[in-house]
């Protein structure tokens, strides 16, 4: 048996993957599994954590190897994606399937990615931006957004008088734009309360949705939108559920009202940052409007944790 390290850059975060292959009487390979390890240093923190003797599951030497990949990972910042070792598998020792689950690494890649956009302090929860990172891994899967690396997080929780909207680059992991955005004059005042899927009903949607074309409207310019979850807002296109500019959405509005003006159910944006938000996030990126609202969240085929976890390591293996 052989075993095979391969190191994974995202920018802000490294992780380590392990092929383990075995020898067949044919002399051809099969594969054992493939492990993930979020990183040599957590790799070491968790097996003490569980009283597992690092000497035991991988030998001496190997100890020895991870303390020097550890610190090759913190000078090599920028790696991507390469071959670091082959060594035989045996020395990994039968309790190599400890590092199987995929949880400790998905659970390390948002927290780096959270704090690396300073969301905490632009007041999104990390597990807000959870959800929305599950439903853009389901898109990806689902080849809805391409390479298209943008994710807008519409947080509801939050009063209309927040700055609620945040356009993310999941690639890059920036936060582009936070501003403000309204909801349906039927889903609430200041807090978004109600939400429906039905027309004429004047209330927002929540769920995940893909972003299509641009047009001028009566509302000028705009952008639609294609829900993607049926009973919760597939029905945004029929609805004419559009984002656009509004001048009901803006500071002085909420000066003056104590809340953001209200839509017929559309996300409406400030008119200064209407075109170049539509122009950035258009043409098939990921739109989630959040509420915590436990019948959606716990019924939303998007926010499956165990999807999450498969479609995090396809992704993982894409951006290989």
């Amino acid at each position: 048996m052989f075993a095979s390290a391969r190191i994974y850059s995202c920018k802000w975060t490294t992780i380590v993957k392990l092929s383990v292959l075995k020898y067949q009487k044919n002399d051809l390979l099969r594969s054992l599994g493939e492990f993930y390890i979020p990183d040599a240093f957590l790799y070491i923190r968790a097996d003490l954590a569980n009283n597992y003797r690092m000497d035991q599951l991988l030998g001496r030497a190997k100890l020895a190897f991870v303390l020097v990949f550890s610190i090759f990972l913190l000078i090599n910042e920028n790696v991507q994606a390469a071959v670091f070792l082959d060594i035989p598998a045996e020395d990994f020792g039968a309790d190599i399937r400890e590092v199987e689950n995929i949880a400790p690494v998905y659970l390390q890649y948002v927290n780096e990615l959270y704090q690396r956009m300073g969301l905490e302090q632009r007041g999104l929860k990390k597990s807000t931006f959870d959800k929305g990172f599950k439903g853009y891994l389901s898109m990806k899967s689902q080849q809805y957004t391409g390479s298209n690396p943008i994710l807008t997080i519409v947080d509801f929780d939050q009063a209309s008088t927040e700055e609620r909207l945040y356009v993310l680059n999941m690639d890059q992991g920036v936060l582009l734009y936070q501003t403000l955005v309204s909801h349906g004059k039927n889903t609430g005042t200041n807090i978004a309360k109600s939400f429906s899927n039905r027309h004429a009903s004047y209330k927002s949607s929540l769920g995940f949705a893909l972003t299509a074309e641009t047009y001028v409207g009566r509302n000028g310019y705009s952008l639609r939108l294609d829900g993607l979850e049926r009973g919760w807002n597939s029905e945004m296109r029929p609805r004419a559920v559009v984002m656009h500019g509004a001048p009901y959405v803006s500071h002085d509005f909420v000066r003056q009202h104590g809340r953001l003006g209200r839509s017929h159910g559309c996300p409406a944006l400030p008119q200064e940052l209407n075109r170049e938000i539509l122009d950035l996030i258009k043409g098939g990126s990921c739109i989630y409007q959040h509420k915590n609202d436990s019948k959606y969240l716990n019924t939303s085929k998007m926010l499956d944790q165990s999807k999450a976890f498969n479609n995090f390591r396809k992704f993982m293996d894409h951006n290989s």
